[in-house]
């Protein structure tokens, strides 16, 4: 009988001791919703294209490395649009529109990190609008990005800002930090925002358009906007002497470097130190990859929205003193 109850009661305890290793509530998952969306990535999150070589992130390359220089932070948003993060400073260039395949993709939790200032839209110092097309520009996301970021600037075209005027009703409250540009034929404008350079350019295609010349931190970046394609645009740029502006990296339409017939324009008219080539949304990626890749294998490739990269640009070399006496 007492061996018995011992046989029983080893059982409930056993069951017991079961059952409470069962019990042991999962890790609740985290929504997606309530994930930050990341500015900084070590490596290129999986893509849904990818280029010939499978790396959709292409790093810089240099037939011998070179010191490490200051890092800055790209990360594209879709189309024309950038991210540029560089020594506490951060600058959006046609990065605020929805769109919904069509070109490419903006989830709706991108669009509400544009709205509301949340990461990677958060402590924005600098908005650029090259014009007023609705894959570069949307009214309601720059005014609610501008009014979610209080010490953010826009710089744009007259155009852009009247839309901006006419479709966003909180636009008295921010006019103070709008800056509208016209230029005339060849004319370019300087300003200095927040300790950032800024050169605007006239570079026209189907509509008026700005180019931006960026100087941060000894770096300097050029973004043409939707820019002509045509070798005209080779005169433009050396009337502005870009060759002369030691340009860093240059972010331009990708025919400028997947079409030898396009070359000059990079090669006599911006000579940056490399490139992102854009606007290769809703193209066949992989082939505007392959021809891109063909001519300039070091340029900075993103095949999906939100991914990011960090480029360090290269280290002037010191220069040797002159000996004295």
């Amino acid at each position: 009988m007492n061996k018995c109850f011992s046989l029983i009661l080893w059982g409930v305890v056993l069951a017991l001791v079961t059952g409470c290793a069962g019990a042991t509530p999962s890790p609740t998952p985290v929504p997606p919703s309530a994930m930050p969306i990341p500015l900084t990535a070590t490596s290129a999150p999986p893509t849904e294209t990818s280029s010939p070589t499978g790396t959709p992130i292409r790093p810089t390359a240099t037939p011998e490395p070179a010191p490490a220089g200051p890092a800055l932070n790209i990360t594209y948003t879709c189309n024309d649009g950038f991210i540029i993060a560089f020594q506490g400073k951060k600058i959006l260039v046609d990065a605020l529109f929805r769109e919904p395949g069509i070109r490419c993709y903006t989830d709706p939790e991108q669009v509400a990190a544009m709205t509301l200032a949340r990461p990677p839209f958060d402590g924005v110092d600098l908005i650029l609008v090259s014009h007023e097309h609705s894959d570069h520009f949307e009214p309601q996301i720059v005014g609610a990005c501008l009014q979610n970021n209080p010490q953010a600037v826009l710089v744009s075209k007259g155009s852009v800002i009247d839309e901006l005027k006419k479709r966003f009703s909180g636009f008295d409250r921010m006019r103070d930090r709008v800056r509208s540009v016209q230029l005339a034929e060849k004319e370019s404008v300087q300003m200095t925002i927040h300790g950032i350079d800024l050169e605007v350019i006239n570079a026209p295609a189907d509509v008026p358009n700005l180019g931006f010349l960026i100087k941060i931190g000894g770096v300097t970046l050029f973004h043409t906007g939707d820019s002509e394609i045509s070798r005209a645009m080779v005169d433009l740029f050396q009337s502005y002497h870009l060759p002369d502006k030691h340009i860093d990296l240059a972010f331009v339409p990708w025919q400028y470097l997947g079409d030898e017939w396009y070359h000059p324009l990079v090669e006599k008219g911006i000579q940056a130190k490399n490139y992102v080539p854009m606007h290769f949304a809703g193209d066949d990626t992989v082939q505007v990859f392959k021809a891109v890749s063909t001519y300039y294998p070091q340029a900075i490739l993103f095949s999906k929205t939100m991914q990011s990269f960090v480029y360090s640009p290269p280290v002037p070399p010191m220069a040797t003193p002159k000996p004295t006496g």
